[in-house]
């Protein structure tokens, strides 16, 4: 793809996430996105069918950004805890700095919008963190439980905080998120 193609891209990406975080999924039309993206609605349609698969193209860009920024840092050599609380920080890091796109993940997961199609990609590029939760079971370090229980034990809990920061009813500091990963950590330690 072009850079031309590239920014256009971006731009109705970046518009999508801004304009669904503030109007939901329903009150976002194409028109809406093409203004904001500052290009015709016709040109939203050359790279996309539909919202729907607007929506969910931009969700897998989105997986990856997250995936990527999860996994910074990590290597198999750190312990099991070390590399989970890794994984923990650097989520927070990323939602913290992006909270539109949390936001979007936010309303996204529980949307009928989302194809299985995606659902099943987006376990693909997510991939990564899988295998340290393998891993971990593996090793016996953790509790062997499947896969979306430990992820809902270490992230779930942040979300909500994450949430409360954005909404201003809470603040992290250190000491909070020392505290709450290891609030995670005893939930799924074998």
């Amino acid at each position: 793809m072009n850079k031309e193609k590239c920014d256009k891209k971006e731009a109705i990406f970046n518009s999508t996430v801004k304009l669904i975080t503030e109007n939901g999924f329903d009150a976002t039309p194409i028109s809406m996105i093409a203004k904001d993206a500052g290009v015709a609605a016709g040109t939203i349609y050359l790279y996309f069918k539909d919202k729907q698969a607007l929506i969910n193209e931009l969700y897998l860009e989105l997986k990856e950004q997250l995936t990527f920024a999860l996994i910074n840092g990590y290597t198999p050599n750190l312990s099991i805890r070390v590399a989970l609380e890794l994984l923990y920080r650097n989520y927070l890091n990323f939602m913290l700095q992006n909270n539109a796109k949390f936001l979007f993940f936010e309303q996204f997961a529980s949307s009928p919008y989302i194809y299985n199609l995606t659902k099943e990609e987006g376990l693909r590029i997510y991939h990564p963190v899988i295998e340290i939760f393998e891993k971990a079971k593996k090793e016996k370090v953790i509790k062997n439980i499947p896969n979306d229980i430990i992820h809902a034990q270490v992230f779930a809990p942040l979300r909500t905080l994450i949430r409360q920061q954005i909404n201003g009813q809470f603040e992290f500091d250190e000491e909070t998120i020392e505290l709450t990963f290891q609030v995670s950590w005893d939930a799924i330690k074998s």
